[in-house]
Protein backbone atom coordinates (compact mmCIF):
# COMPACT_ATOMS: atom_id res chain seq x y z
CA UNK A 1 0.00 0.00 0.00
CA UNK A 2 1.19 3.69 -0.41
CA UNK A 3 0.33 6.51 0.96
CA UNK A 4 1.63 10.45 0.63
CA UNK A 5 1.74 13.44 3.36
CA UNK A 6 1.78 16.90 1.38
CA UNK A 7 2.48 20.39 2.60
CA UNK A 8 4.83 22.82 3.58
CA UNK A 9 8.13 22.71 5.25
CA UNK A 10 8.32 22.73 8.99
CA UNK A 11 4.93 20.99 9.22
CA UNK A 12 6.33 17.87 10.43
CA UNK A 13 5.70 15.79 7.25
CA UNK A 14 9.35 14.14 7.68
CA UNK A 15 9.04 13.71 11.56
CA UNK A 16 5.69 11.70 10.95
CA UNK A 17 6.74 9.67 7.62
CA UNK A 18 9.53 8.75 9.67
CA UNK A 19 7.99 7.49 12.57
CA UNK A 20 5.29 5.55 10.49
CA UNK A 21 8.30 4.06 8.26
CA UNK A 22 10.20 2.80 11.43
CA UNK A 23 7.35 1.38 13.47
CA UNK A 24 5.97 -0.67 10.48
CA UNK A 25 9.31 -1.70 8.64
CA UNK A 26 8.00 0.34 5.65
CA UNK A 27 9.93 2.40 3.34
CA UNK A 28 9.72 6.50 3.61
CA UNK A 29 10.41 8.66 0.57
CA UNK A 30 11.53 12.28 0.57
CA UNK A 31 10.25 13.36 -2.26
CA UNK A 32 12.61 16.42 -2.03
CA UNK A 33 15.20 13.32 -2.78
CA UNK A 34 13.55 12.37 -5.92
CA UNK A 35 14.21 16.03 -7.05
CA UNK A 36 17.97 16.12 -6.63
CA UNK A 37 17.57 12.95 -8.58
CA UNK A 38 15.93 14.50 -11.68
CA UNK A 39 17.46 17.32 -11.50
CA UNK A 40 21.69 15.80 -12.01
CA UNK A 41 20.78 15.01 -15.24
CA UNK A 42 18.79 17.94 -16.67
CA UNK A 43 19.99 21.69 -16.34
CA UNK A 44 16.30 23.35 -16.75
CA UNK A 45 15.14 20.63 -14.08
CA UNK A 46 18.18 22.05 -11.61
CA UNK A 47 17.19 25.67 -12.28
CA UNK A 48 13.60 24.63 -10.93
CA UNK A 49 14.83 22.40 -8.18
CA UNK A 50 17.38 25.63 -6.60
CA UNK A 51 14.63 28.23 -7.98
CA UNK A 52 13.84 29.20 -3.92
CA UNK A 53 17.33 28.92 -3.10
CA UNK A 54 18.48 31.06 -6.10
CA UNK A 55 16.39 34.08 -4.85
CA UNK A 56 18.15 36.51 -2.49
CA UNK A 57 16.92 38.58 0.72
CA UNK A 58 15.05 41.14 -1.18
CA UNK A 59 12.73 38.31 -3.04
CA UNK A 60 11.62 36.99 0.33
CA UNK A 61 10.96 40.36 2.13
CA UNK A 62 9.21 41.27 -0.69
CA UNK A 63 7.04 38.50 -2.44
CA UNK A 64 3.36 38.73 -2.09
CA UNK A 65 1.14 35.99 -1.01
CA UNK A 66 -0.20 35.00 -4.61
CA UNK A 67 3.39 35.45 -6.42
CA UNK A 68 4.88 32.69 -3.84
CA UNK A 69 2.17 30.69 -4.14
CA UNK A 70 2.32 30.53 -8.01
CA UNK A 71 6.09 30.45 -7.81
CA UNK A 72 5.85 27.32 -5.58
CA UNK A 73 2.82 25.95 -7.93
CA UNK A 74 5.42 26.56 -10.95
CA UNK A 75 8.26 25.25 -9.39
CA UNK A 76 6.38 21.66 -8.70
CA UNK A 77 4.78 21.80 -12.63
CA UNK A 78 8.01 21.86 -13.83
CA UNK A 79 9.27 19.21 -11.63
CA UNK A 80 5.98 16.58 -11.55
CA UNK A 81 6.51 14.59 -14.52
CA UNK A 82 9.17 13.03 -13.73
CA UNK A 83 8.58 12.65 -9.70
CA UNK A 84 5.31 10.76 -10.47
CA UNK A 85 7.69 8.52 -12.89
CA UNK A 86 10.23 8.03 -10.14
CA UNK A 87 7.01 7.25 -7.65
CA UNK A 88 5.58 5.06 -10.66
CA UNK A 89 9.14 3.28 -10.30
CA UNK A 90 9.44 2.86 -6.85
CA UNK A 91 5.78 1.33 -6.72
CA UNK A 92 7.27 -1.42 -8.44
CA UNK A 93 10.20 -2.05 -6.40
CA UNK A 94 8.35 -1.87 -2.76
CA UNK A 95 5.00 -2.99 -2.06
CA UNK A 96 4.38 -0.34 1.37
CA UNK A 97 5.72 3.22 0.44
CA UNK A 98 4.83 6.57 2.39
CA UNK A 99 5.80 9.68 0.02
CA UNK A 100 6.43 12.98 1.94
CA UNK A 101 7.08 16.24 0.54
CA UNK A 102 6.30 19.53 -0.50
CA UNK A 103 5.61 18.73 -3.97
CA UNK A 104 2.25 17.18 -3.73
CA UNK A 105 -0.59 19.77 -4.66
CA UNK A 106 -3.77 18.56 -4.40
CA UNK A 107 -4.93 18.80 -8.00
CA UNK A 108 -2.24 17.14 -8.57
CA UNK A 109 -1.86 14.45 -6.78
CA UNK A 110 -5.70 14.08 -7.10
CA UNK A 111 -5.50 13.61 -10.98
CA UNK A 112 -1.71 11.23 -11.13
CA UNK A 113 -2.18 9.07 -8.11
CA UNK A 114 -3.84 5.80 -7.76
CA UNK A 115 -2.98 6.24 -3.93
CA UNK A 116 -4.38 8.48 -0.97
CA UNK A 117 -2.85 10.61 1.21
CA UNK A 118 -2.87 13.60 3.74
CA UNK A 119 -2.07 17.20 4.15
CA UNK A 120 -0.43 18.52 7.31
CA UNK A 121 0.50 22.35 8.19
CA UNK A 122 1.66 25.03 10.40
CA UNK A 123 -0.78 26.37 13.13
CA UNK A 124 1.00 29.34 13.73
CA UNK A 125 3.94 31.05 12.54
CA UNK A 126 6.01 31.33 15.47
CA UNK A 127 5.39 27.31 15.60
CA UNK A 128 7.44 27.41 11.97
CA UNK A 129 9.88 29.63 13.33
CA UNK A 130 10.63 27.45 15.57
CA UNK A 131 11.33 24.84 13.68
CA UNK A 132 12.52 26.88 10.69
CA UNK A 133 15.64 27.91 13.53
CA UNK A 134 16.81 24.23 13.76
CA UNK A 135 16.48 23.27 10.23
CA UNK A 136 16.95 26.82 7.98
CA UNK A 137 16.10 26.32 4.32
CA UNK A 138 16.87 29.82 2.72
CA UNK A 139 16.89 32.11 6.09
CA UNK A 140 20.33 33.26 6.83
CA UNK A 141 19.67 35.85 9.30
CA UNK A 142 17.06 35.59 12.04
CA UNK A 143 14.49 38.46 9.90
CA UNK A 144 14.73 36.12 7.07
CA UNK A 145 13.72 32.84 9.24
CA UNK A 146 10.67 34.97 9.91
CA UNK A 147 9.79 35.52 6.87
CA UNK A 148 9.96 32.02 5.74
CA UNK A 149 7.96 31.40 8.94
CA UNK A 150 5.24 33.56 7.68
CA UNK A 151 5.44 32.19 4.23
CA UNK A 152 4.80 28.26 5.60
CA UNK A 153 2.74 28.44 8.34
CA UNK A 154 0.60 31.49 7.01
CA UNK A 155 0.63 31.30 3.13
CA UNK A 156 1.27 27.94 2.18
CA UNK A 157 -0.54 27.04 4.63
CA UNK A 158 -3.73 28.65 4.16
CA UNK A 159 -3.55 27.36 0.21
CA UNK A 160 -3.57 24.00 1.97
CA UNK A 161 -6.66 24.25 4.11
CA UNK A 162 -8.80 25.90 0.87
CA UNK A 163 -7.68 23.31 -1.77
CA UNK A 164 -7.11 20.07 0.04
CA UNK A 165 -10.49 19.44 1.16
CA UNK A 166 -11.69 20.14 -2.19
CA UNK A 167 -10.14 17.54 -3.63
CA UNK A 168 -11.08 15.03 -0.96
CA UNK A 169 -8.61 14.98 1.36
CA UNK A 170 -7.96 14.92 5.09
CA UNK A 171 -5.97 17.96 6.63
CA UNK A 172 -4.28 18.02 9.91
CA UNK A 173 -2.07 20.43 11.53
CA UNK A 174 1.60 19.23 12.58
CA UNK A 175 0.04 19.43 16.24
CA UNK A 176 -3.06 16.66 15.39
CA UNK A 177 0.30 14.04 14.64
CA UNK A 178 -1.74 11.29 16.43
CA UNK A 179 -5.18 11.82 14.53
CA UNK A 180 -3.00 12.26 11.18
CA UNK A 181 -1.29 9.06 11.86
CA UNK A 182 -3.97 6.80 12.28
CA UNK A 183 -5.44 7.94 9.34
CA UNK A 184 -2.23 7.11 7.54
CA UNK A 185 -1.97 3.67 8.78
CA UNK A 186 -5.34 3.35 8.03
CA UNK A 187 -4.84 4.51 4.10
CA UNK A 188 -1.65 1.79 4.38
CA UNK A 189 -4.03 -1.22 5.34
CA UNK A 190 -1.57 -1.40 8.52
CA UNK A 191 -4.12 -0.38 11.62
CA UNK A 192 -5.00 -3.37 13.76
Amino acid sequence: MYSFIGGPPTSGKSYLAEEIAKECGIQHVYVDRLRDKVAISNPKLKLWRDFFNSKDGEYWLSVTKKQYLNDCRNQTLALWKYIFNEITDLQKKYENIIFEGVDFLPDITRRDLDFDGIFIYCESIDESYQRNKLHPRIGKTEELQKREAILYAEYESSNIKDLAPKYGYQIFTSKNAFTAKASLLTMLGLKT
